[in-house]
């Protein structure tokens, strides 16, 4: 049984503005581990994106693609895709709109129809596709869309389709109502018998709002949105100054 549980989201939290992990984060990590505080990760990445910075963290439980997978102890308990035909419209209508480039995360893997090189080494696992065949249930679906306005109404001609986007970023992600990052956490921690009030989380962007507001302590890093910040209960330094390790030091430990 564990005592605690703390949730992680990745980049703008826990990562480095240069994708790394500080060793002092990976040393604070371990020594929860220690005093039996589970430790999860919770990203709007996939597994395979995440692949390096869980393989440093060694998290009991992955929620994975904003909440569309969850894994524990490397074994699914949850999974929520869109439908395949859903899935297909929304592609459809951002060909027909003509936007950027369009990614899907499905169980067979990542797909793109650009082939510009990767955003980062960690989506270089990318398989190219012009997606004008039939595609199957997606996790997620993200696509480089201007227009926030569109994005949404595009969305919203899709049953059980919610839409959400990225600070800084025209990245605008399309996935099932109940594949967010607090529907997940509420399946996992009931399977690890853990209190929410027991539950501590950490985040940066719009994804992570609600599960901030969810759990029983909520942690914004100093370079969060104003956004998320007004809803933390607590707000460490940033995340280029280990302000994750560094409230689990003063708290926690």
């Amino acid at each position: 049984m564990y005592s605690k549980a703390i949730i992680l989201d990745l980049d703008g939290t826990v990562l480095h503005d240069d994708k790394t992990i500080s060793s002092k984060t990976i040393d604070v990590l371990n020594k929860c581990k220690e005093k039996n505080i589970c430790v999860i990760v919770a990203t709007a990445r996939s597994e395979m994106a995440s692949k390096k910075y869980i393989s440093q963290i060694n998290p009991q439980a992955i929620i994975s693609n904003g909440g569309a997978l969850v894994t524990l102890h490397d074994r699914i308990i949850y999974e929520k895709s869109l439908s395949a035909k859903n899935t297909n419209g929304i592609i459809q209508k951002c060909l027909a709109h003509k936007t950027g480039t369009i990614t899907v995360e499905n169980s067979d893997g990542y797909f793109r129809n650009t082939l510009e090189e990767a955003y980062t080494s960690d989506y270089e696992h990318a398989i190219y596709t012009d997606f004008t065949l039939y595609i199957k249930p997606a996790y997620k679906i993200t696509v480089d869309i201007d227009s926030l306005s569109l994005a949404q109404s595009i969305a919203n001609e899709f049953d059980d389709c919610d839409m959400l986007t990225f600070t800084g970023e025209n990245w605008r992600r399309f996935a099932h109502k109940n594949a967010t990052k607090t529907f997940a956490l509420d399946i996992l921690l009931k399977k690890l018998k853990i209190n929410l009030s027991d539950a501590v989380s950490f985040g940066d962007d719009y994804i992570d709002i609600e599960m901030i507001k969810h759990c029983g302590t909520g942690v914004a890093v100093g370079n969060a949105i104003a956004e998320l910040k007004n809803e933390a209960d607590y707000i460490t330094d940033t995340n280029n100054n280990d302000g994750v390790a560094n409230y689990i030091s003063e708290f926690l430990l």
